[in-house]
């Protein structure tokens, strides 16, 4: 069997959203083949829609994105929705399997969604990942399970840091379940979970991190706040 994992953040590196495909990774199923695709503003795809023009998928995007049976979207929760970028990628993706049936496959393509939410409830995410089923409905595609991780944020961090204990057990036990469904190209329920850690702790060091970029951009507490 065979899939794809797009990294739908804008970050080029040390994103929650590739630790967390890794996470999920480490628990498919040894003979799974999978491969990464990161997609930021810059991928030819995402740009299309600030250019006007038809993205031309290279021989090594033809390769990765055909025969697949499953897709899995990980992508950080901005405005409740998806990020711009990636969402134009999605489109043009869109665009490319109603014209050029770019993701062929035998049966309808099984797609799963994984959010990271800055915010610390992950049923922030329920939004997101209705807009992904809706996209899969337009695509053909079939929707088949989604996972909102709250105080997503601190998913770079812990990269490494066990799944089965500790702040990561709820990620854990939902990405197990979401890998066995992908084992078996299944259905499931969204899960929109939190890390286990005290949310006024989470809010606190949200506020040092945000005052702590704004002094290295020059930026007052007050400036901040305005």
């Amino acid at each position: 069997m065979k899939g794809i994992l797009i990294n739908g953040s804008p970050k080029r590196r040390d994103s929650s959203s590739g630790a967390l495909l890794d996470d999920l990774r480490s628990l498919l199923d040894p003979g799974t083949e999978t491969a990464v695709m990161t997609v930021t503003a810059s991928h030819p795809a995402a740009s299309s829609a600030y250019t006007g023009m038809r993205w031309e998928p290279a021989p090594e995007d033809v390769k990765q994105l055909s025969g697949l049976s499953f897709l899995v979207l990980s992508f950080p929760l901005y405005v409740d929705g998806i990020p711009s970028h990636l969402l134009s990628f999605l489109t043009e993706l869109e665009w490319q399997q109603k014209n050029n049936r770019l993701l062929e496959s035998a049966e309808p393509l099984a797609v799963y969604a994984a959010v990271n939410c800055g915010f610390y409830e992950g049923k922030q995410a329920a939004l997101a990942l209705r807009i992904v089923e809706n996209w899969c409905l337009r695509c053909g595609f079939e929707y088949k399970q989604g996972i909102g991780c709250g105080a997503g944020a601190m998913l770079a961090q812990l990269k490494g840091a066990p799944l089965q204990k500790g702040i990561k057990k709820p990620l854990g036990t939902a990405l197990k379940d979401m890998a066995a469904r992908i084992g078996r190209l299944e259905k499931g329920k969204d899960q929109l979970i939190s890390l286990s850690f005290p949310r006024p702790l989470y809010i606190a060091a949200a506020h040092i991190g945000w005052k702590k970029q704004g002094r290295e951009n020059g930026l007052t507490v007050k400036e901040l706040k305005s």
